[in-house]
């Protein structure tokens, strides 16, 4: 795979809508330098894992919210914002949700983030492959890949839902 630090061509949906969510994210995810796992080394991704490290999700809510939320650990993203309505977690998460975009568009894109960060076959690009191409590279080269990453993620979103 090569290592793309371009500019991503972006969808409308994303140049209009996701790039606070996708620049938030992106330079978490860049500054953490590793995946948010539960303890035992699972492979699945944890909102909160070990080390206080968090996932793409994760980082759009406080630690304070998710203790409240009693540590929702098992659930998607369409779960744990539909099933905590009303819940601080929702609440923070939703602050970040673009005006004017559905919610189910929304939770869509935080899903392929998601993805991206477990490594999902349900995109084509992942996380744990940019960790090893820019290992020893500056946090901003990083994050400039991730972004990359996550627009191209939600443009395909966006294009396939056309």
């Amino acid at each position: 795979m090569t290592t793309t630090t371009e500019s991503p061509v972006a969808s409308p949906f994303a140049e209009q809508y996701m790039a606070p969510v996708i620049e938030k994210m992106a330079n978490h995810l860049a500054a953490q330098r590793r995946p948010s796992r539960i303890s035992g080394g699972a492979a699945s991704c944890a909102y909160r894992g070990v080390g206080q490290t968090s996932c793409a999700v994760g980082c759009l809510f406080s630690d304070e919210a998710y203790e409240k939320a009693g540590e929702p650990e098992n659930l998607d993203v369409y779960q744990l914002l539909d099933t905590y309505e009303g819940d601080p977690i929702r609440d923070e998460v939703m602050a970040w949700k673009p005006q004017g975009m559905e919610d189910f568009d929304f939770f869509a894109a935080l899903s392929r983030a998601q993805n991206y960060h477990d490594g999902s076959d349900l995109v084509s690009i992942h996380y744990e492959t940019r960790l090893d191409e820019f290992e020893g590279k500056p946090d901003a080269e990083l994050a400039a890949a991730i972004t990359a990453d996550l627009n191209a993620i939600v443009t395909k979103l966006w294009e396939d839902a056309q």
